[in-house]
């Protein structure tokens, strides 16, 4: 399997919606200017978030083999919760900056699992591995700020 344009098309569109949600998040957030979040950072350790995310990944895999449709409501599902995750957090804003140094690196592993998953494409999944593995490196540096 070669990458072609129409699958980086794909990919990239999956990307954007992914951040939909949270964009959403951040405006109502911004508008109603108040920080009502609940849940205080808790650092993780790489090992931890590597293993959650390639969970969450192989989830989105393997429910291709199911349905060629589902990957897509998987990676909605975890958009959608990432979303609320987000709302919950102690400082919107500071964990908008963490998000922004690890963020895009995990989502596109995440859309690369959900095209990867719909067309039945595994030849080249091992690019998610490291992927996620550079995201959880990432998010470890992210929680130092």
């Amino acid at each position: 399997m070669f990458i072609n344009k129409d699958m980086m098309s794909s990919v990239f569109r999956l990307w954007l919606y992914f951040w939909l949600p949270s964009l959403l998040v951040g405006i109502l957030s911004f508008l109603s200017a108040t920080e009502s979040g609940t849940l205080s950072s808790v650092p993780l350790s790489v090992g931890h978030l590597w293993i959650h995310n390639s969970l969450v990944c192989a989830g989105i895999l393997l429910s291709g083999r199911i349905n060629q449709k589902l990957p897509y409501l998987f990676y909605g599902y975890n958009s959608i919760f990432f979303s609320l995750i987000l709302s919950l957090s102690a400082s919107l804003p500071q964990a908008f900056s963490r998000l922004l140094i690890y963020g895009p690196v995990e989502v596109a592993a995440l859309a690369l699992a959900t095209y990867f998953g719909a067309h039945r494409q595994y030849r080249m999944v091992w690019i998610l591995f490291v992927l996620l593995l550079l995201a959880a490196f990432l998010e470890q540096l992210a929680g130092r700020f």
